[in-house]
């Protein structure tokens, strides 16, 4: 639910989104998929610095998954790796 409702908030409550995914961190840490819409995030706010933080956080997570779970988060962290921070 979280991630549902970060992607509601968006684009008209960019903060609330941040929350709700900060939430969803705190809860599932080992999800790229947080991480990659967080740096979007950051990166719509103008945070560079932030969003290049999460979007490492991303590919450093992805390396310590299991086998299993990295064919999860495989589509998270190729959009992470080709991200370029504006």
């Amino acid at each position: 639910p979280y991630l549902t409702l970060a992607a509601l908030h968006a684009r008209t409550n960019p903060e609330a989104a941040i929350r709700h995914l900060e939430s969803f961190r705190a809860i599932q840490s080992s999800s790229c998929e947080a991480y990659y819409r967080l740096a979007l995030l950051y990166d719509d706010l103008g945070r560079k610095e932030e969003a290049a933080k999460a979007l490492q956080e991303c590919k450093t997570i992805y390396r310590m998954l299991p086998r299993y779970k990295k064919r999860q988060e495989r589509k998270w962290v190729l959009r992470a790796s080709f991200k370029k921070i504006k």
